[in-house]
């Protein structure tokens, strides 16, 4: 039923078609990246490759590298991005690098995104750990989200403007400084170049690329965890298709093999899982029409 399933979706999109569910970290990038490799090698291969995606987000750094070997060695001409529930953090960024970006907000498949702010380790009063976004640590040692955006030298700027003298253990904010400087040009870049490359004008596409990731960034409405329904991207400028009626049926068989699947490896019981510094194990799904890989 699922490869079936698969085999409509080739069909619908004229495209090979890959679906990964799980976390986004360099050892399982790099194996979703072997398998369309592979895939890129069938001598049947389609130009576009269409990836049914549902991630909480991971290290941001591995979505250019993973589109970059795509495209640099010519896997692919073209991706669809089919967001099959959840995709945040750095999920929401490597949906920006989609040639085509589809959504559903009907029964079952609700697809919603997330912030793009960096998130960094912290530990509460206890000493247990948890996460806080860069922005909100940088302000805690007063460092204001109009220095990130509009210089390049911060360090030099509070000085200068403020009279300020940069906190102690300074070089631990620059390193986030950085991390925050490096996901907005990542997201423009893709922006540009993919998702919002139908926009003509050169100027009003920089415009509405800088917008969206202003709002994605830092905003008062939404934490890092919040799910953002694809009508709030569409008003800030986000480029999306809704997934076609005469195709729901399809989707809701392979989303339902999804969840089935995500709820076995969430809970631990796949036996094979690799430990991470997020304290639980390394979960994923990567499913094509031919193979399996937990």
């Amino acid at each position: 039923m699922l490869q079936e399933s698969i085999e409509e979706i080739e069909s619908i999109f004229n495209s090979d078609v890959v679906v990964y569910y799980g976390i986004i970290e360099p050892i399982l990038i790099r194996e979703l990246t072997d398998v369309i490799r592979v895939m890129s090698e069938n001598k049947n291969k389609r130009k576009r490759l269409t990836l049914l995606i549902s991630s909480y987000g991971g290290d941001f750094r591995e979505v250019p590298i993973f589109f970059a070997n795509i495209f640099d060695k010519k896997y692919y001409e073209e991706i669809y991005v089919i967001v099959n529930g959840k995709l945040q953090s750095a999920g929401t960024l490597l949906s920006f690098y989609a040639d085509k970006l589809y959504v559903s907000n009907k029964y079952p498949i609700f697809s919603t995104f997330g912030m793009i702010d960096p998130i960094i380790d912290v530990q509460d009063t206890m000493g247990n750990p948890g996460f806080v976004s860069a922005f909100i640590g940088l302000q805690t040692h007063g460092i204001p989200y109009e220095f990130i955006e509009k210089t390049d030298d911060i360090e030099q700027s509070l000085k200068i403007n403020n009279n300020i003298t940069p906190p102690k253990g300074f070089e631990s904010e620059l390193n986030l400084i950085t991390s925050i400087k490096e996901m907005r040009r990542f997201a423009f870049d893709a922006l540009i170049n993919h998702n919002l490359k139908k926009i003509k004008d050169d100027k009003q596409r920089a415009i509405t690329a800088i917008n969206l990731i202003n709002k994605l960034m830092y905003n008062g409405l939404y934490h890092h965890e919040h799910d953002i329904t694809p009508d709030v991207l569409e008003r800030w400028g986000l480029i999306m298709h809704p997934l076609d009626r005469s195709t729901a049926k399809t989707f809701e068989e392979v989303f339902t093999y999804i969840k089935l699947i995500s709820s076995y490896i969430t809970n631990g019981q796949d036996g094979g899982s690799i430990a991470t510094n997020y304290g639980n194990v390394l979960k994923c799904l990567i499913q094509t029409k031919d193979k399996s890989i937990f």
